[in-house]
């Protein structure tokens, strides 16, 4: 035990330093995460006159529930079970695979997600030939659907 109050002190200040490191470290290691998080979602080669295409398919329960189906065959294995980054989702350290919940993904339309569906952004594959142009555009309304609710769901906090 320290018994004079100027090693107290001294632990004290010690420990308060060593504290304010380990913050720093971590604070540093999301903020590269969010920036790279932010970098593939940013950084696909869609045209903007691609991203605007119309979706041609009603949002409707069913071409949801067929985009889910989809969705859980061949793409939860890297975006997560509910499309948003978590235990689920494949990281690693120079690729995270899109939060296909987030609403910065659909500003430019509902076409960004079919055409990247449509050509493939590396790692992950071209869906063109796998996928019929109505099974890419239901799991475009079912990851739309996602959207809405996590929006809804921030709007309740």
């Amino acid at each position: 035990m320290l018994k004079s109050p100027l090693k107290q002190i001294l632990a004290i200040v010690a420990l308060i330093f060593l504290l304010a490191i380990a913050t720093l470290f971590a604070v540093q290691s999301v903020k590269e995460k969010k920036d790279l998080k932010d970098k593939n979602v940013k950084s696909s080669a869609i045209s903007l006159e691609k991203a605007r295409t119309r979706n041609p398919v009603l949002a409707t329960p069913q071409s949801i529930t067929a985009g889910e189906k989809i969705y859980k065959q061949y793409c939860k294995q890297c975006h997560g079970d509910r499309a948003i980054r978590d235990s689920t989702c494949v990281c690693t350290a120079t690729f995270c695979p899109a939060d296909l919940r987030n609403p910065h993904l659909w500003k430019d339309g509902e076409g960004f997600v079919y055409w990247t569906l449509q050509e493939g952004r590396k790692p992950m594959p071209s869906f063109r030939g796998k996928l019929t142009d109505r099974q890419c555009w239901d799991v475009v309304n079912y990851l739309h659907s996602l959207t809405k609710e996590k929006v809804t769901e921030e709007e309740k906090k």
